[in-house]
């Protein structure tokens, strides 16, 4: 009888984790995600780098199509966030959402010049209260070494204040 207790007692005990076991688990699991979150940031900051890139090409080509079926680039846009006058159906709508780094894109077609020499026609990345930029300074540069001479005050790439230009013409 005593044997049947001892067998109905052992089939009732249920196998299941120590304490210890799971804050070792735990504790590991915790360890992994502080290792991988520096590269999950550098992979997402390369990603915006990138992203930033390609649409600053991609919206130089829609300038330049328009200046050659125009034979002038549109009129400066004052408002950032708006697409320029005449572009409609020929920019993309990612114009008026948040760049990939943050802030909002603007054209800017300084003629005030009558030398067509020195005529400045870019896009502006504005930083606003609501969309600020959101780049590292070392994330910027490189970009700027990809498209441009690498230093951020001179080229086609510069800083101004808080906004980041890209020189269609310069």
């Amino acid at each position: 009888m005593l044997c049947l207790l001892i067998t109905i007692c052992r089939r009732q005990k249920r196998s299941a984790f120590t304490l210890v076991e799971l804050a070792v688990v735990v504790t590991i699991i915790s360890i992994l995600a502080a290792l991988a979150m520096p590269a999950f940031k550098l992979i997402k900051e390369r990603t915006q780098v990138s992203a930033l890139e390609n649409d600053l090409r991609q919206y130089e080509q829609v300038f330049e199509i328009y200046e050659l079926k125009n034979t002038k680039f549109p009129p400066t846009e004052s408002t950032a966030g708006v697409i320029p006058v005449g572009m409609d159906g020929l920019i993309s709508e990612a114009w008026v959402l948040p760049s990939p780094v943050g802030g909002v894109y603007r054209w800017v077609n300084d003629n005030a010049s009558p030398d067509p020499k020195n005529h400045k026609t870019y896009i502006e990345i504005v930083g606003t209260v609501e969309q600020p930029i959101m780049i590292e300074a070392s994330r910027l540069h490189k970009l700027d070494r990809e498209m441009d001479d690498g230093n951020l005050s001179t080229g086609r790439i510069q800083i101004f204040g808080s906004n980041i230009i890209f020189y269609i013409r310069i």
